[in-house]
């Protein structure tokens, strides 16, 4: 599996990143990142570097490892409790998720921003689309911005 990169350096770990941040790891929502593939053929995405769970709390009244908050429900008329709890993602391991790079192996990762909340890495990852010209420019895979701008729309 080829290595992440990031401004020149190689990203192994929630360290690589805090230490190239500046900033605590647990701080960082997500990037946009850029894929190459043989044939020159690139793809931009992001990836949340966390995910979140809805769990049912303990019986003891303790807190998992992990844990944001607890929250209430309405379920089935009645009020029920869950903890919600993150862990972090396959980010490591992640070569792409669209149909239009299935089945490709990247020969190079590169992190293009890293992000510090949801709105953030959505924004940045559009931007960094229309900056790239992704959906004209037919180097890049990507068929859709937003799933509301896609190639064959626009060409």
């Amino acid at each position: 599996m080829v290595n992440w990169v990031y401004r020149g350096d190689v990203v192994n770990s929630l360290d690589d990143i805090a230490r190239l941040t500046g900033r605590p790891a647990q701080s960082v929502f997500g990037f946009v990142y850029e894929l190459y593939f043989k044939g020159d053929l690139a793809y931009i995405g992001k990836k949340n570097l966390w995910t979140a769970k809805e769990l049912e709390p303990l019986k003891s009244g303790a807190v998992r490892q992990g844990h944001i908050k607890f929250v209430k429900h309405i379920k089935d008329g009645h009020k029920v409790s869950y903890e919600i709890t993150r862990k972090e993602s396959d980010w490591l391991n992640y070569v792409g998720s669209s149909k239009e790079v299935e089945g490709l192996i990247p020969v190079s990762r590169t992190i293009l921003e890293l992000c510090f909340s949801k709105r953030q890495l959505t924004y940045k990852e559009v931007w960094w689309q229309f900056k790239l010209d992704v959906l004209v420019n037919t180097q890049y895979l990507n068929g859709n911005i937003l799933n509301k701008f896609f190639r064959n729309n626009l060409i």
